[in-house]
C-alpha cells in the first residue's frame, strides 16, 4: 500500500468538545439545548461530540420560574 493511499484511508472522526454553561431560568437556554441536539444528531456520522455539562450551580426549581432580569443582576452581582 503507498503512503497516499493509507492517508486517504484515515477514516477517525475529529472530536469537538463542547463547553454547556445554563442560565437558571431562561427560556432560550431550552431552545438552544434542544437545537444542539438536533445537530449533534445530524453531524454525529463524521464528528464525535465530548459535552461537558454540571459547570457551576445545578437548581431543581420543581417548575418555579423566576423573574430572569433579576437572576441576571445577582450572576452579575456574584461574579463581583
Amino acid at each position: 500500500m503507498s503512503a497516499p493511499e493509507s492517508i486517504g484511508n484515515n477514516t477517525q472522526k475529529k472530536l469537538i468538545k463542547i463547553v454547556i454553561s445554563l442560565d437558571t431560568v431562561c427560556p432560550w437556554c431550552f431552545v438552544g439545548k434542544k437545537n444542539l441536539d438536533k445537530a449533534i444528531a445530524a453531524s454525529k456520522d463524521h464528528y464525535d461530540f465530548k459535552v461537558f455539562r454540571g459547570h457551576g450551580l445545578e437548581y431543581n426549581l420543581s417548575g418555579l420560574t423566576g423573574n430572569t432580569l433579576d437572576n441576571h443582576r445577582l450572576m452579575h452581582f456574584a461574579g463581583q
